[in-house]
């Protein structure tokens, strides 16, 4: 048993001996302590029988104890932090025996994204009070596993839908910029792009004006060409980094790019004016230029876990 900032129970014994890690031979030291106080790093041993700090008890339960597996458990609980001060506050406070428990059961990572969620000035307070039982901290924690659960969460209790919708576009937009940021640092290995880079200049996060609205090109390829009358132009191939197949493209990138392939079959390219600042450019991308993207020339990139799928998608 771990202990925790309170009793759970009026059931259990005041006194109890517990294990603590040492600096010594058997790697943890054996200590007698108030059940109330026992700390999350602290590993519970044996009760005292009758209540009491007895010499006796302490020798022999230690003739009987397994120590690699109790130092194993002290090694184990010596990575877990106290409560943070937000949440230690809150759970001084909390009557119900079953979710004391639920929190003692949860490991260091857990805590800290709890404590995270409980400073946020957005919603913090409002989680605060949707978690009353231990039944709602099993919804809190299926939801930082798996933020896609609060739509169906949504259905079945609405006073979680706000806190819960949040969450998701909160989760759900780090990882999406997280992929962005290593598919930029991996693009240089990921074929076609790999072939490029030596003749075309690789821009990343580029603000692209199209008919009506801009876009933003997660990574974009950029040549110097000449037509047949001798005339330069600029060729660019984009790539558009996505969680999953399914991801949608925005609205600006659906109406200015992928909508106008679909729906024109038989149009070569699409004309965008480079909106970055100059500041962001080489110099012989500066100054507004325009961009031919050819319609070959679209690509997606997915994750597949927490790497990139491979090959890119080619989406005309």
């Amino acid at each position: 048993m771990r202990g925790g900032a309170k009793a759970l129970s009026k059931a259990e014994p005041a006194v109890a001996l517990v294990a603590k890690k040492a600096d010594n031979t058997d790697g943890f030291e054996l200590i007698y302590k108030s059940v109330n106080d026992i700390q999350p790093n602290e590993f519970h041993v044996a009760s005292s029988i009758d209540g009491k700090q007895s010499q006796e008890f302490l020798e022999q339960t230690q003739k009987y104890l397994d120590k690699k597996a109790i130092k194993k458990q002290v090694d184990e609980l010596a990575k877990v932090k106290s409560p943070a001060p937000t949440l230690g506050k809150w759970v001084d406070e909390i009557k119900d025996v079953s979710l004391l428990k639920k929190i003692e059961s949860l490991n260091a990572d857990d805590l800290a994204k709890l404590e995270k969620d409980f400073l946020s000035k957005s919603n913090g307070n409002e989680l605060k009070k949707l978690i009353t039982t231990a039944d709602d901290l099993d919804k809190w924690k299926l939801l930082k596993e798996d933020p896609h659960y609060a739509f169906e969460l949504a259905q079945e209790n609405p006073n979680w839908e706000k806190w819960a919708k949040s969450n998701f576009f909160k989760e759900v937009t780090k990882k999406g910029k997280d992929f962005e940021l290593l598919v930029t640092s991996k693009i240089r290995n990921i074929p076609p792009f790999s072939t490029l880079y030596k003749e075309y200049t690789h821009l990343k996060q580029i603000y692209l004006k199209g008919v009506k609205d801009n876009i933003i090109a997660d990574d974009l390829f950029v040549k110097e060409f000449r037509d047949e009358r001798g005339r330069s132009y600029f060729r660019a191939v984009i790539s558009d980094s996505k969680l999953n197949t399914g991801s949608p493209w925005t609205a600006n990138q659906k109406s200015e790019l992928i909508d106008v392939f679909k729906n024109n079959p038989d149009k070569k390219y699409i004309e965008f004016e480079v909106r970055s600042d100059d500041k962001y450019l080489p110099q012989h991308l500066q100054g507004n230029i325009k961009v031919r993207i050819h319609r070959e020339d679209v690509y997606k990139i997915i994750s597949e876990g927490d790497n990139i799928k491979i090959p890119p998608i080619k989406m005309f």
